[in-house]
């Protein structure tokens, strides 16, 4: 992600859920999550940035695994370009969107093609 190879990064996280599921490991399904909205983020793809991060938030309210400090400021900070270039109520539901997807569901529609 930060090197901007968007393909194999998605190529590269898509293998990784699929080992995360297999294995019953939802906070690194709730991380590569996080890694799909930053990518989603650099893209220029505000609304599914968000979406990602709030489904990834709620799978680690659910889990009691928080982010560490310096990853969630890291995170933030992505997540800011996102917010900042849709308005603020189109932001909040998309953050809500991802917050209430049943989390298999933010898998597949974090692995679909756009």
């Amino acid at each position: 992600r930060d090197h901007r190879d968007y393909e194999t990064s998605r190529s590269q996280y898509a293998e990784s859920m699929k080992h995360f599921q297999e294995l019953g490991q939802k906070r690194g399904v709730a991380r590569l999550l996080d890694c799909l909205a930053c990518s989603a983020a650099l893209q220029c793809k505000p609304e599914r940035a968000l979406r990602l991060a709030g489904a990834a938030a709620a799978m680690r309210r659910v889990l009691g695994a928080p982010l560490p400090l310096n990853e969630q400021a890291r995170l933030e900070k992505t997540l800011d370009v996102a917010r900042q270039s849709v308005a603020p109520t189109i932001a909040a539901a998309a953050w809500m969107d991802g917050w209430t997807t049943p989390p298999d569901k933010a898998v597949r529609d974090a692995l679909a093609d756009e």
